[in-house]
């Protein structure tokens, strides 16, 4: 009786953990901005925007955080395309986004997905990264569905109404 409990008991944690990738198909897109989150000298290279809602593939998705992992360990020893991940950052966090507007994603990416994700959420609140970042004093942890993908940008399209 103990070992099948024990048992039923990391197959439920283990179901939790496991993320899935997904294509992102066309029309796939989010909306209801809620905040964005940077990295903040953590060297991660992770950055994020949360959204209310997302639309991937015809399933929608609520409470959000898509993350852009911009491998920064790269650009820092290697100063490989500089420039362009500077630059993909930098449209990332500073476009100035109301909250009915709509992030159109890229056709064809592929986003890991996990349900229930913990992140480590540090706020950024500006629009002028990097040269004002976030307080790693206001790090917050907080559970949402995360998709995240790496070196590629995510984003197609920014600031399109949609209702």
């Amino acid at each position: 009786m103990m070992k099948k409990l024990v048992l039923g008991a990391l197959l439920s944690f283990g179901m939790l953990s496991f993320s899935q990738n997904i294509k992102v198909q066309k029309g796939s897109y989010c909306k209801g901005i809620s905040g964005k989150s940077a990295d903040s000298g953590s060297g991660s290279g992770t950055f994020t925007r949360f959204y209310d809602t997302c639309v991937i593939n015809g399933i929608t998705y609520k409470n959000v955080a898509l993350e852009y992992g911009a491998n920064m360990a790269i650009y820092r020893e290697t100063k490989i395309e500089q420039k362009n991940i500077v630059s993909n950052v930098k449209k990332f966090l500073n476009t100035k986004l109301e909250k009915n507007d709509v992030s159109i994603l890229k056709p064809g990416i592929t986003l890991e997905y996990e349900k229930n994700a913990e992140i480590i959420n540090v706020p950024f609140t500006g629009n002028k990264w990097p040269d004002e970042g976030a307080s790693r004093s206001d790090t917050e942890e907080v559970t949402k569905d995360r998709f995240y993908i790496e070196d590629i940008y995510p984003i197609e399209a920014d600031k399109l109404n949609k209702k």
